[in-house]
């Protein structure tokens, strides 16, 4: 596929399972093929999907050693391997953990380091989830360990939520990323609502059709969900650990079902709950998407924290020392854009009408656009909070170069995403290594 520059099949073969790193009898992997095709777009894919560059063919060569010989577009590719290479002087500034270190002797000896906690906040986005997981490979590649090693709490919204619990079930990224990118080829298909018997059959199968919140036991994770079988709709957290406290806002009525506990609550179904964005997907049962309250969870899992800290007897100076860091990973932003101010009136003439529903459209569009909110204002919040407890807050969003929808598929599109995230990777990589340093205690 590679050969014939064919590159959904490229992408499509890989994520069903395809050797990434499958050579031919003269030691040629798909990326020498790439590099010597003159497919810019397919060694894009290649690189975002894992390919490993230092492979050599039976003449002792690696994918890079034959850039040169491609003049056309030598100084292109050059540029594409950059993009997805990290700076090697700053991933040897970090100290690692010793590789022969089991997974659960990270974990302990990670602890007993630190003996603070680390805190993950993963935005809802559709499939601009992919940019969470490029982040998090990065973060991967800098400390030598795996995510679910390096954070205490991880918390998720819609996309968010299937990639904590995936985490949470010791899946790798890798792995999580070719996920993603079949479920966005298998349920995002036909018209709107899409099938939510595609979905629900997607979610059963990667976290099984009975599985409980209860039997993941470490990170702890928080799923919010929303709601809306009560007026006014409420704010849900599903957990995978007991919260006995109660939610100051939360109706205690005989008329009003109560949410089921982490030991009843299945996994699936909670990402489910968190993913049901209304038009996209069917509501299931009583819930529709996280989004529409905590788009961008930061403040109520501090908030979560907070309680459940207290809950357990800690007082809240204890509770702001006891955290050592906040990560908060959105999926995308863009520039801002001057508009006209809205104006919302009964037009005194007709001529005045096309200018008032336009205000009244530019009012809609605000409204949804506040409601699912996660920049600015929100970030603000967040990082403000944690100036005044002391706690170290994070926050990456790269800037797209063009709007992306909840249900982009078009490979090419999902690639510029990408590269987006790439560039925003190499202007940060600096914040990145301090946070990779401040998850391994070295900080």
């Amino acid at each position: 596929m590679v050969q014939q520059k064919n590159l959904s099949s490229c992408i499509e073969l890989i994520y069903n399972g395809a050797d990434i790193n499958a050579k031919d009898q003269n030691g040629v992997t798909p990326l020498h093929l790439a590099v010597l095709n003159d497919d810019l777009d397919i060694l894009r894919s290649l690189l975002f999907l894992g390919a490993d560059v230092s492979i050599k063919d039976n003449n002792g060569k690696t994918a890079m050693d034959y850039i040169d010989q491609n003049e056309k577009y030598s100084n292109d590719i050059k540029e594409i391997f950059s993009l997805f290479e990290i700076d090697k002087d700053k991933v040897i500034e970090i100290k690692k953990p010793q590789s022969s270190i089991t997974s659960s002797h990270t974990q302990s000896i990670l602890k007993m380091k630190t003996k603070k906690e680390a805190v993950l906040s993963l935005d809802g986005g559709g499939m601009r989830g992919l940019i969470l997981i490029e982040i998090l490979l990065t973060l991967e590649a800098l400390t030598g360990c795996q995510i679910n090693d390096l954070f205490d709490w991880i918390s998720g919204t819609s996309t968010g939520s299937i990639l904590a619990l995936s985490i949470a079930n010791g899946k790798s990224l890798r792995y999580v990323q070719q996920a993603y990118l079949r479920l966005g080829h298998k349920c995002f298909v036909g018209s709107k609502p899409y099938s939510t018997e595609l979905m629900d059959s997607f979610l059963k199968s990667e976290f099984g059709e009975d599985k409980k919140m209860n039997e993941v036991k470490y990170p702890k994770l928080i799923i919010p969900a929303v709601l809306t079988d009560r007026k006014p709709a409420m704010l849900h957290i599903f957990r995978n650990y007991d919260a006995p406290y109660e939610d100051n806002y939360q109706i205690k009525d005989d008329k009003i079902q109560q949410p089921s506990l982490p030991s009843d609550q299945t996994m699936w179904s909670s990402v489910r709950n968190s993913c049901s964005a209304p038009v996209y997907f069917r509501p299931n049962d009583r819930y529709i998407d996280g989004g529409f309250i905590a788009n961008n969870p930061t403040l109520d899992t501090i908030s979560e924290i907070y309680k459940y800290k207290k809950y357990l007897g800690n007082k809240s100076e204890k509770q702001a020392a006891n955290i050592r860091v906040i990560v908060s990973l959105g999926t995308g932003q863009y520039t801002l854009e001057p508009a006209k101010p809205i104006d919302v009136h009964f037009p005194s003439t007709i001529w005045e009408t096309p200018e008032v529903v336009g205000s009244l459209k530019d009012l809609v569009y605000l409204i949804l656009e506040q409601v699912n909110g996660r920049d600015y204002h929100v970030v603000d919040r967040a990082q403000s909070w944690c100036e005044m407890t002391g706690i170290n807050y994070f926050r990456f969003n790269p800037l797209l170069s063009n709007v992306i929808s909840l249900n982009e598929i078009d490979d090419r599109i999902l690639l510029g995403m990408v590269c987006d995230t790439r560039k925003m990777i190499a202007s940060r990589l600096d914040e990145l290594c301090k946070v990779a340093n401040l998850l391994l205690g070295n900080e």
